[in-house]
This record gives structure tokens, sequence and C-alpha cells, in this order.
């Protein structure tokens, strides 16, 4: 026979576990090797992005070798979108560093667009179905 003050107890748990949102196994941090993954690309991005901001600065963005290298960061950057689209797609409810995936995909799309690489954006926009606002 269970004690009443333990079932108030769980009780009270399992409300207090409702009204917080916690989504039980979805709200999971993203395991290990996952989590490597997404902070290579999302470094890896943020790393893009600062060349790009840089490469503005110098002021020659309308220049041939400029053009190449935002060029490159573009492609750069949309490769490093796709560990982070194949994560999103396994589970965008997972959690990296207390961020749903989801919220890491909004703002690395919206990180890009920032900076000027918009058509990484774009393409992980359209690799995760979530469009150009978020």
């Amino acid at each position: 026979m269970r004690s009443p003050k333990l079932a108030g107890i769980a009780a009270a748990l399992a409300a207090a576990t409702a009204a917080s949102g916690c989504q039980g196994s979805r709200a999971i941090e993203a395991p290990v090797s996952e989590a490597q993954r997404l902070d290579e690309s999302l470094t890896a991005i943020s790393a893009d992005c600062g060349e790009a901001y840089q490469v503005r600065a110098r002021g020659q963005a309308g220049t041939g070798s400029a053009r190449h290298e935002l060029e490159t960061l573009v492609a750069d950057a949309t490769a490093r979108t796709e560990p982070l689209a194949r994560i999103y797609a396994h589970n965008r409810y997972w959690r990296y560093q207390s961020e749903p995936i989801s919220q890491l995909v909004a703002d690395a799309k919206a990180r890009l667009h920032e900076c000027g690489l918009g058509s990484a954006a774009v393409h992980l926009a359209r690799i995760t179905h979530t469009g150009e606002s978020g």
C-alpha cells in the first residue's frame, strides 16, 4: 500500500514537471557524439561569419579577391550547416548547452543572414524545412 504522503509528493513532482514545460524524454541533452558535431558545426559557422565581417571591414567587398573570399566562406558555411540539419532532423527537441536544437537552427540562420552569408542561411532553412524566418 502506498503512503498518502509519498503519493502527494509524487503528484506535486508531476505537477511541477508539467508546469515547467518539461517534455520528458524529448527535452534531453544531445548525446555526446552529436553534441561534438553540433559544437564543430556552430563553431565553424561563427568563424565563417567572423571572417565575412573582416572581409567587409577591409572595405574591399566589391573587389574580385574579396568576392572570391566571400564565395569561399558561403560555400564553407553552407557545408557546415549539414551536420546541424542532420541532428535537427533526428531530434529537434534535444538540447545542447541548455538550448533546443530548433533554437540553434533559428540562431544559426539569423547569424548567417546578419554576417552576409545569406545563401548559407537559405540553404539551412531549406534543408531543415524551417522557412526563412525561423
